[in-house]
């Protein structure tokens, strides 16, 4: 039997936006949203079924075309009727039960393969899994008069047949499969056989009974791991809206969900985000409403905004995000994400826009809230510094330091910008001397007097300059 892939869904976290918009159509192809009305209708019948809606079910749930359904049930039917004519009679149910398995594996089944599933190939090619030689072995123990139930394992199934006094298994991908637990050599081969170990009826935690309609559904989870091992996720989840209605119950609807976040991934793994949320919504609109859409609705919010900030496309994703369905966009824990593409459109912005403009688009969005308190920091000193330094450039070392205190102003306590007001006071001071320096060990006294006078002028307190005066004056 094989097991049906983990859901591949994200984690769940949405954006919260004030006027979400429509999502144009996507150009996907769209799966199936609803059952079969035939599979519907059966999935409303009480366990067991009788043998004729049994076996018009496994081939309905095989696959086929109509042609191929309808020589399987000839082949089956003829076989059947050969059968008759020398099975034991109603008095010895246990001898009755041991030859159908060996009548079906010497007139009906060749080959064992892993994952043919399907009824109407078993019957036609004779290859067979556990699933559908375990279907055909039931249909032919209903038709021959004995009880039958299916058994279901962590990743197998076999049957068990009502005898006077005992239930017994039968292991129905090998001939000699009847009663296995009484048999050491079918032991011995039965894991080379197939692959499987036999859980034995005191194994009651690793396998339990189904009914016909739960043991019919086997086709269908089969099926559907098939389909999504080779990414066909939109075929995959039409059969399982059909197994969420042969089977009933939560079980299989959180299988069908499972189905549906599956196909979600896949459209994730294309950048399909409009064909990911058109999905859910037609999932919506036949399933009512559901957390788990509800979450993957928000986990494709999530990937398709992280998707535009990963390319740096922040207008992209902003537009995006505005147009995001409402139920998408109500979930508040997005909202960083939308901060993320506003700031990264900021960071870019302000690097061409004029030094005022800049300072005005950061604080604006301080105030939305676009910008916390350090982004906003971290923002203003880049701001801040780069202006200091090309007014510096432009006017001088001491020019550029008002620039910094406007800064330091707006960012109390900002040590980026204290030490560039020191680094840009040292620079001056150093320039300052340098020239009074030149000047005076050229002996150009007066020279020298003058740029002292005009530096201690813009600085009185300097002491790298009042030094430099004390110097003069001792000379003079």
């Amino acid at each position: 039997m094989i097991r049906a892939s983990r859901i591949r869904a994200l984690a769940a976290l949405v954006l919260a936006l004030g006027h979400p918009g429509i999502l144009p159509a996507s150009g996907a192809e769209s799966a199936r949203m609803r059952p079969d009305p035939e599979i519907r209708r059966t999935g409303a019948l009480p366990d067991p079924l009788d043998p004729g809606t049994f076996l018009d079910t496994a081939l309905a749930l095989s696959g086929g075309t109509p042609e191929e359904a309808g020589r399987a049930r000839a082949a089956l039917a003829g076989a059947l009727r050969a059968f008759r004519e020398t099975f034991p009679g109603p008095e010895d149910p246990a001898a009755r039960a041991e030859s159908l398995l060996e009548f079906l594996h010497t007139d009906l089944l060749r080959s064992y393969v892993e994952n043919q599933t399907r009824v109407d190939t078993a019957l036609l090619t004779g290859d067979f899994n556990c699933v559908s030689s375990a279907i055909l072995y039931a249909y032919l123990a209903k038709e021959t008069g004995l009880e039958v139930s299916g058994v279901r394992t962590t990743d197998h199934a076999l049957c068990a047949v009502e005898v006077p006094g005992r239930s017994v298994d039968v292991e129905t991908t090998n001939r000699y499969g009847f009663d296995p637990g009484s048999k050491k050599e079918f032991l011995d081969s039965f894991g080379r056989t197939t692959g499987y170990v036999y859980v034995p009826p005191s194994r009651k935690d690793a396998r339990r009974m189904i009914g016909d309609r739960e043991f019919l559904g086997l086709i269908l989870s089969n099926r559907i791991a098939e389909l999504e091992r080779k990414g066909r996720w939109e075929e995959a989840v039409g059969l399982a809206f059909d197994y969420d209605a042969l089977v009933g119950g939560k079980v299989a609807r959180d299988f069908l969900l499972d189905r549906i976040s599956n196909l979600v991934a896949g459209r994730h793994g294309r950048n399909d985000w409009d064909g990911a949320f058109a999905a859910l919504d037609a999932a919506e609109d036949a399933l009512g409403p559901s957390s788990r859409v509800s979450e993957l609705r928000a986990a494709t919010a999530l990937a398709s905004l992280s998707w535009f900030g990963s390319r740096r496309d922040w207008t992209g994703g902003l537009d995006y995000a505005r147009r995001l369905p409402a139920s998408a966009a109500a979930d508040p824990r997005v909202a960083q994400i939308a901060r993320t593409l506003a700031e990264g459109l900021l960071r870019d912005s302000v690097r061409t826009l004029p030094f005022g403009d800049a300072v005005r688009a950061v604080e604006d969005a301080r105030e939305s809230g676009v910008l916390d308190p350090r982004s906003r920091a971290e923002l203003l000193e880049y701001l801040y510094g780069t202006e200091a330094n090309a007014v510096a450039k432009r006017s001088g070392w001491l020019a550029g330091i008002p620039v910094l205190e406007e800064g330091l102003a707006r960012v109390p306590g900002s040590s980026a910008l204290a030490a560039a007001r020191g680094l840009f006071r040292s620079n001056w001071t150093a320039e300052s001397h340098n020239r009074f320096a030149a000047l005076y060990n050229a002996g150009k006294f007066e020279e020298a007097a003058r740029v002292l006078k005009e530096s201690l002028a813009r600085d009185p307190r300097n002491p790298t300059l009042l030094r430099d005066l004390e110097t003069l004056r001792k000379t003079r």
